[in-house]
């Protein structure tokens, strides 16, 4: 935390600038906005004993919020509360600056002071930190790296099943080279990025692998040897079948299926969210309306069973009592009822074409799903992060301290309070639910300055006692032939959140996996 604050500590910066001379408490203030950053600073107020001199909250003109009440205050609008205000408090997290400048326009002409609540102010110190935090962070000794292990994590059969998340876009596609540029992979966006401010590790280097392609068989060869070395079980694969006409990124799990000497263990994700452009942030607010896919169910549900046989046929694919797992990532995209119509099909004919049931696994996704699975024809949720700790609203807002890029407009969420209560332990409507835990994250690569998300406070001896606590939990709520537990993610280097090796940690996420198998173990 030695380069970040939190919100109140945010708050405090801002007011200290201003002396001692200024004091909140004789003064007659408004609040611009009526959204969350409205209320923290309505509240921080009420922390600090003087939200009595809050007047009202102010919106545009044509805001649907005027006239109503925000905070138990009446929200209106600046003209007719502009002689008898002394403080406005511009409360918008986004596009403050450009409300902090229309205001000041309009009130040329009087005394009423205009304060940007998420204002970022830094000096020439700080940006003299922070170019020497990107030397050290590029040029000074590993002090956090872990080397390999010397000896393999050694699996007992009642171990429970870690699996990893795996992302299968290390490969050159052709509906890639046209719309993000020839040889674009997910390595063209993690390789890219910079620390956006003191603290901020970026960019993510491989270190063990390298800058793979998956289009090589070896390749996934080794990361399975790896994975099985430090103990992970299996991966879930992501897998992009949109309609009947489209799928794509099936070259390294169709390599894996080929090649039998691969030893790991797998099952399909299917990755079921429409296709744009949100790979490649040098695409944000363009229209490249023919790069779109429609995420559909299929209407040839023999077809599309034609195509996951041979994978549920494969002896390494995961099964549940002799049945293969098939993990849906959002089931939000389509209606309940027109999803459980096809989960009932699907099963009657996997049937007819001699597979023994499908066990349907469906993930809390990128839309907050928690709905009873049963009634979408599933047998067990589970958790997809960070999405869900996220969607939960349990992680409070962290702001740099010092420097940070003025174009950046990303945010910063402290994971502390989740550790400390351990939170993870939601619960769920869904009566079976596998956890999942996650490693370091943060999409700057992915999103760029805009939209990016960084979780903060994961570290390799955190991700160790996450995993102690669900796998202890997972043993206590499952039998050993569906005893799962998750990760996020194998190799989501573009979202910083991988288990491979990099420059900075090295094994350390992966010997947090094994060091938490092995604790317990102990204890059992």
């Amino acid at each position: 935390m030695e380069y970040l604050h939190d919100e109140e500590e945010h708050f405090d910066a801002i007011f200290s600038r201003l002396g001692n001379e200024f004091a909140l408490a004789a003064k007659k203030i408004a609040i611009y906005g009526t959204g969350n950053g409205a209320k923290s600073v309505y509240n921080y107020l009420v922390k600090k004993g003087v939200s009595d001199n809050v007047v009202i909250f102010l919106d545009q003109d044509s805001s649907p919020m005027i006239g109503l009440e925000f905070c138990s205050q009446r929200v209106g609008i600046l003209e007719d509360y502009k002689d008898i205000i002394n403080v406005i408090l511009v409360a918008a997290k986004w596009n403050h600056k450009a409300i902090v400048n229309r205001l000041n326009n309009i009130m040329l002409s009087t005394d009423i002071l205009i304060i940007d609540m998420y204002e970022k102010v830094f000096d020439k110190k700080d940006l003299e930190e922070y170019i020497s935090y990107i030397d050290e962070l590029q040029y000074s000794e590993k002090k956090e790296y872990v080397e390999i292990a010397d000896v393999g994590y050694q699996r007992m059969h009642e171990d429970t099943k870690v699996i990893a998340w795996y992302l299968p876009q290390y490969h050159v596609t052709e509906y890639n080279n046209r719309f993000h540029g020839v040889g674009f992979t997910e390595w063209t966006n993690s390789s890219k990025t910079m620390p956006q401010f003191c603290g901020h590790y970026q960019p993510h280097i491989p270190s063990h692998m390298g800058y793979y392609d998956l289009s090589n068989y070896r390749t996934i060869k080794r990361q399975a040897e790896l994975a099985r070395f430090y103990g992970i079980y299996g991966f879930a694969i992501h897998y992009y079948w949109f309609n009947e006409r489209t799928k794509m990124l099936d070259t390294p799990i169709k390599l894996l299926r080929e090649n039998k000497d691969i030893d790991i263990n797998y099952f399909i994700n299917w990755a079921t969210e429409d296709w744009g452009m949100t790979w490649d942030d040098g695409f944000s607010g363009k229209n490249y309306s023919d790069s779109f896919i429609k995420q559909e169910l299929p209407q040839d549900i023999d077809a599309f069973l034609d195509e996951l046989i041979p994978y549920f046929q494969d002896e390494r694919y995961i099964k549940v009592n002799g049945m293969p797992v098939l993990s849906v990532y959002n089931c939000n995209v389509f209606k309940k009822t027109e999803f459980r119509d096809f989960t009932d099909k699907l099963r009657k004919k996997a049937l007819v074409k001699g597979v023994q049931g499908i066990y349907i696994i469906i993930t809390t996704g990128s839309n907050d799903f928690d709905d009873d699975v049963h009634d979408w024809g599933g047998d067990a949720l589970v958790e997809y992060q960070p999405n869900y700790m996220c969607q939960s609203n349990l992680l409070k807002s962290l702001y740099p301290k010092g420097y940070i890029n003025p174009h950046f407009k990303g945010t910063i969420r402290d994971t502390r309070d989740y550790f400390e209560e351990k939170k993870y332990f939601s619960k769920h409507i869904s009566k079976k639910y596998y956890r999942c835990a996650c490693t370091n994250w943060d999409n700057t690569a992915r999103k760029g300055k805009i939209g990016a998300r960084i979780i903060w406070g994961i570290t390799p001896e955190k991700l160790r006692d996450w995993l102690v606590d669900l796998i202890t939990e997972s043993k206590t709520i499952h039998d050993v032939e569906d005893d799962f537990v998750f990760i996020s993610s194998w190799n989501e280097w573009a979202e910083g959140s991988h288990l491979e090796p990099d420059m900075r940690y090295g094994y350390a996420w992966l010997n947090a996996v094994r060091s938490a198998l092995e604790k317990v173990k102990e204890r059992l």
